[in-house]
């Protein structure tokens, strides 16, 4: 409250009665790895930004339930996307997410991986490279940081980007972090998405769909192919629309769709 008796902004995302528009989060169960079709959507609005966390949570143990493995004599329940991953990207974008910006926070759970996208661009004061390696934190919404903080919902301001790394230190699975001009969006793999049979434009697809973005270099070196076998497999991927190419001929990069 301020000092005319006032809700404040961070007051009305905690409130139960909360009415920001563009405070919210659409959550959407995808058809396998694409966004052809879905199998739920859920819109967790006019609530607190703290019910909005526990509606996500909720859905994302639905989905990704822990898997048991047999390990040795032993039966282990396994992750197949880290909740501790997952957490750290919610609400991050709960509590630096501009809030001046159209549009909700999107969460989509696909069988490959889970995205997580927050509506505008990165504080001025950071770069791409500040925010991905963690080297500077700035939060543009701090009365609402420190009230997560005080929660025990974050340990410490500017540490979320590495404890998603590290939940992946021991996959060859990594975390991707796309910075758009106006919306930054975390990308968690599913560690258990297992595309070991597939053929390899199958395995092309699947990587794409979590990286968005390679070189045919790249994917030479990613999957053992010799340049024409790589070639002819964007080319075909083009023609489908699932990729298209994008730079000079010299170095042409080759983006999701």
């Amino acid at each position: 409250i301020n000092n005319d008796d006032m809700f404040n902004n961070a007051g009305e995302l905690l409130s139960d009665n909360n009415q920001i528009k563009s405070s919210g989060i659409d959550i959407i169960r995808f058809n396998g790895n694409d966004v052809s079709s879905y199998i739920n959507r859920h819109e967790s609005t006019k609530k607190s930004v703290l019910s909005q966390l526990e509606d996500v949570e909720n859905l994302f143990d639905k989905y990704y339930p822990h898997v048991e493995e047999i390990k040795g004599m032993y039966r282990e329940k396994v992750e197949q996307v880290p909740k501790s991953a997952f957490r750290e990207a919610i609400v991050n974008a709960l509590i630096h997410r501009d809030y001046h910006e159209r549009g909700q926070i999107q969460v989509s759970f696909f069988d490959n991986r889970v995205e997580i996208l927050s509506p505008g661009a990165l504080p001025k004061e950071i770069s791409e490279k500040d925010y991905i390696y963690g080297i500077r934190s700035v939060s543009r919404n701090p009365i609402l940081a420190n009230v997560f903080k005080i929660l025990d919902l974050i340990e410490k301001f500017g540490t979320g980007i590495k404890k998603m790394r590290d939940s992946y230190s021991n996959s060859h699975h990594k975390p991707v972090f796309l910075i758009e001009p106006k919306s930054v969006t975390v990308i968690l793999p599913n560690l258990l998405y297992d595309d070991s049979k597939f053929d390899d434009k199958s395995k092309i697809i699947n990587y794409f769909s979590i990286n968005k973005k390679a070189t045919r270099e790249d994917i030479e070196n990613k999957f053992k192919l010799n340049k024409t076998s790589a070639i002819n497999i964007l080319n075909e991927l083009i023609k489908e629309n699932i990729i298209r190419r994008e730079g000079e001929s010299i170095n042409i990069v080759y983006i999701y769709n």
